[in-house]
């Protein structure tokens, strides 16, 4: 334990020198007495954590923290925060308590100041580190899934600004601060951050979500190299479903995320509303999380193609009849090709066929456009399409 606390005095969690836990003239708390009162903050890893009765080091399993008691009053200074949150993060637990834990701990040791984390619960968790105190925990139906739980938490959140993370996402210090600044262009209604694979942190697994007008969708700059410098802030179509930022009012105003669509395909759902109205989702370079591919959980193949032929018909009217019409062919019958190599092509044309069912026999249902309720700026429609050709 001596070593293992010697070590972590030495560095920061990110491998950085440590700094003072405390200004120097905060008094030693052996001069608390009784009666006072006390806020516990604690060392991770070399960092303060901000208000928090006890956050281990849960990604390694060990109890690496040490206990500073800092009074409110008299023995130490004051860590305050605004009534109203300015964020609030978005967690949707769908049962992996490991993958739940990683994100908390790196949330609750890098989050900004006065924001507020609800972690929506499809399933039983038991609290094992007491952070109830830290976090806000909703009860969701066991059979809800992440778009639910997602459309859950954000209803409930207060702040003004919502970030979606879905459980085994691990976030760096500082992450929202360049969201928070762009989010300050009231054309822009989404901030996607680059998302690292978190297997090879060197690497990109996306930099935001491109859709072809034939119905496919596909990562941008996945596989490249995160410090190449060719990642730009620019528009994107989407998010990764990994991390995201957005405007609770323009959620509020698309009507939510759409549960029918599953859970990849219901944010790309989002972002083809938002750009048809005018508002902007954009990539912010700066703003960068760390997944790895298994944090989303891939649908049965009937599954993938019900979803993505509803979606397909949904838009393809406002994309272009005659282009949508002609590249989703030739996108359907390379999926039938690679199908036979993987035996996967039966349930996917019948995947396709329910999907065309339902999306004909909802054609006269459409997304309420937030445009007629947040009307952006002109120049909004100054700035390059998102989608991909």
């Amino acid at each position: 334990m001596d070593s293992m606390n010697r070590e972590s005095s030495a560095h920061g969690s990110f491998g950085k020198p440590r700094t003072s836990a405390f200004p120097s003239t905060s008094p030693d708390r052996r001069s608390c007495k009784l009666g006072d009162r006390i806020e516990p903050t604690y060392i991770h890893a070399g960092r303060r954590l901000r208000q928090g009765r006890f956050i281990p080091c849960i990604r390694s399993g060990l109890t690496n923290a040490i206990v500073v008691l800092a009074s409110r009053a008299s023995c130490g200074p004051s860590f305050r925060r605004s009534i109203v949150a300015r964020l609030a993060i978005i967690i949707p637990h769908l049962g992996d308590v490991s993958a739940l834990e990683d994100t908390l701990a790196s949330v609750l040791a890098n989050r900004p100041d006065d924001c507020e984390i609800i972690v929506v619960l499809s399933h039983p968790y038991d609290d094992p580190y007491e952070v109830k105190g830290e976090v806000r925990f909703v009860a969701a139906q066991p059979d809800d899934g992440p778009v639910l739980a997602m459309n859950l938490g954000i209803r409930l959140a207060n702040a003004s600004l919502v970030h979606v993370l879905r459980c085994g996402v691990e976030v760096e210090e500082g992450w929202a601060d360049a969201a928070f600044r762009r989010m300050l262009d009231p054309r822009i209604a989404a901030v996607a951050p680059v998302v690292l694979d978190s297997g090879t942190p060197s690497r990109i697994l996306a930099a935001g979500v491109a859709y072809h007008i034939g119905g496919s969708f596909v990562p941008l700059e996945a596989g490249n190299e995160a410090n190449s410098g060719r990642t730009r802030c620019r528009p994107v179509l989407a998010p990764y479903p990994a991390a995201a930022f957005y405007r609770k009012s323009t959620w509020e105003a698309l009507g939510g995320f759409d549960p029918e669509l599953g859970d990849q395909l219901a944010w790309i759902d989002a972002g083809l509303a938002l750009e048809h109205s005018g508002l902007l989702t954009v990539l912010e370079p700066r703003c960068r999380v760390r997944a790895s591919r298994r944090c989303l959980a891939r649908a049965s193949p009937f599954r993938q193609a019900l979803e993505s032929e509803q979606l397909f018909w949904r838009w393809a009217g406002r994309l272009g009849r005659g282009r949508s019409l002609a590249a989703h062919a030739l996108m359907v019958v390379g999926e039938a090709a690679r199908g036979m190599l993987d035996l996967s092509v039966a349930p996917r044309a019948a995947g396709r066929l329910v999907g065309l069912w339902l999306a004909m026999k909802r054609r006269s249902r459409s997304r309420r456009d937030p445009g007629k309720l947040l009307f952006p700026p002109a120049a909004a429609a100054s700035m390059p399409s998102s989608r991909a050709a």
